[in-house]
């Protein structure tokens, strides 16, 4: 490889591996074409990739060629009167936050991180706390612009089977370069949030069912020193009906300085965090105030927070199955509690009927359930093996934007529409989760 590219060890936010790629970080779409060109040329598959949120191997590219996208980061168009926005796919979602909000608008759908680019969000589909109202990130992309390694771009628009591929592709039909965003009016950036606290699974369906229609935003944190009995807080939100509009500010709060050689997660800091947790999400029948970051992303408050798991990382398993199958949940609990493995973190959350237009989108209407398991090596992949069998008996799906451990078979099993899409994918383009998905 030339002086684009710049050999160096690249990891997910899980952290698990950490391959050398080789990496080239562009300032202009003109720059896109002759770097595809000069990996193909040294035989290097090439990928996509934003701030590296993702929690598996979607956005690594072992011994392959990376472009890190977040110099192209340009505002093309800002229609007040239509309330759309036309930007760059390496702009991050935070960075249009602060753009659109002092405006009166703000993203239709955010994830519980908004340091993920807009592209990452498009080529992940992700989903927020209001799935149920708003359904997924690509619901509301009304274009977006595709270069593929032949060079042709291309201009993508909702019926389009590339830009079904594309919106939640992983970013493997090429590079979204671009894309036109629907955007929501916003009145105020404070929210009014209530915490209930809720003991077992149908509790946790009761609530919600009586939440969705007044509160768009919700998700339950589970206890997970007792996990068993799947008891929790539920936290529900909406918009306020006034207040000022302020965009996100530049402090990020507490700093994880450095990555330690060893875990700093255990059973015995479990216990100090849910603690913690519970003292800050007390239960109370009041509502209050609070900036709509810190209800929507509220991780974000520590920043580097994945370095407390040190070297060996952690896997964050994400699972979701269908409202007739819900009774998977407390069997994933189960399989859980026969092993010595212990989730750090564990939320609940119920998915709506609004279908994504990508083949691959995760969400369906359910429940999903996440968690974080340190990396323990092969007893932590033999349990996520056991949770795929549960998920896969529910005919649920585990998010392949989180995915770093299952099979080809797997994979396939769980996402159907597998080789409709495979038939988009950009022969140049590859990643890890393509290796094996493919293997």
């Amino acid at each position: 490889m030339t002086a684009f590219f710049q050999s160096a060890n690249f990891r997910s936010w899980g952290g698990t591996t950490r391959p050398l790629h080789y990496l080239a970080r562009p300032e202009s779409e003109r720059e896109l074409t002759p770097l595809m060109v000069e990996a193909q040329a040294a035989g290097k598959k090439i990928l996509a990739v934003g701030l590296g949120r993702s929690y598996g191997d979607s956005c690594l590219n072992s011994n392959g060629a990376l472009m890190v996208m977040t110099g192209l980061r340009r505002v093309l168009q800002f229609d007040r009167a239509a309330g759309t926005l036309h930007v760059e796919a390496g702009i991050s979602l935070r960075d249009i936050a602060r753009i659109t909000i002092p405006q009166g608008f703000s993203l239709p759908v955010l994830p519980g991180t908004q340091h993920v680019t807009l592209g990452g969000a498009i080529a992940n589909d992700v989903h927020g706390k209001n799935h149920e109202t708003a359904g997924t990130f690509g619901c509301h992309i009304l274009r977006l612009q595709l270069l593929r390694s032949d060079g042709v771009l291309h201009n993508l628009k909702p019926g389009d089977p590339l830009f079904a591929a594309t919106i939640g592709g992983l970013g493997l039909t090429g590079v979204i370069t671009s894309a036109e965003i629907q955007l929501e009016p916003l009145r105020t950036s404070q929210m009014d949030v209530q915490n209930i606290g809720f003991s077992g699974l149908n509790e946790f369906l009761g609530i919600n069912e009586g939440s969705v229609t007044d509160f768009p935003y919700s998700a339950a944190w589970i206890d997970c020193v007792q996990l068993a009995s799947l008891a929790g807080i539920y936290s529900r939100g909406r918009v306020s009906n006034d207040g000022p509009l302020e965009p996100p500010g530049n402090n990020t709060g507490w700093k994880i300085p450095v990555e330690l050689p060893w875990s700093l997660v255990n059973r015995s800091t479990l216990r100090v965090l849910n603690t913690a947790y519970y003292a800050a999400h007390r239960p109370s029948k009041g509502m209050r105030r609070v900036h709509m970051n810190s209800f929507l992303h509220p991780l974000d408050h520590i920043s580097e927070w994945n370095r407390l798991y040190g070297r060996r990382g952690f896997f964050q398993y994400q699972l979701v199955v269908p409202t007739s199958a819900t009774a998977a949940i407390p069997e994933c609990v189960r399989q859980i509690s026969k092993t010595d493995q212990r989730p750090s973190l564990a939320v609940l959350k119920a998915f709506g009927s609004r279908r994504s237009p990508g083949l691959l989108s995760f969400p369906v209407e359910g429940l999903t359930f996440a968690l974080d398991f340190p990396n323990k090596g092969r007893p932590t992949l033999r349990l996520l093996e056991r949770l795929d069998a549960v998920v896969r008996e529910a005919k649920g799906r585990v998010y392949l934007a989180k995915d770093g451990h299952m099979s080809t078979q797997t994979i396939y099993a769980l996402y159907p529409r597998m080789e409709e899409f495979a038939a988009h994918v950009d022969s140049a383009f590859c990643s890890d989760l393509w290796k094996r998905a493919t293997a």
